[in-house]
């Protein structure tokens, strides 16, 4: 089957399947925008997950220690940090590309 597509580009196949190509530069175009839409999926976790991560790691060390969220607030704004810090990597990677 692979091969009767390969063969009938802009006509009809025998299974009655329209093919039609794909101009090179619409193909660079939908990667690019399939590209931009992965890292927009991608941003909201690089910002959630490290301050979830040490803000929960900050929350163990406060109830190990028996203070009142000191390290949670503390590790919590670090974690935001770096969140920050690898969205803002992300988005400059993607404006290179």
């Amino acid at each position: 089957m692979p091969r009767t597509l390969l063969k009938c580009h802009q006509s009809i196949c025998r299974d009655g399947a329209r093919v039609t190509l794909i101009d090179p530069e619409d193909r660079k175009k939908r990667a690019s925008d399939m590209r931009a839409a992965a890292v927009a999926w991608t941003l909201p976790f690089s910002l959630v997950v490290p301050m979830v991560v040490c803000g929960g790691l900050g929350y163990l060390l406060d109830r190990w220690l028996h203070t009142k969220l000191l390290f949670m607030f503390i590790l919590g704004f670090i974690g935001l940090g770096i969140g920050l810090r690898e969205a803002i990597k992300t988005a400059g990677m993607l404006d290179k590309k």
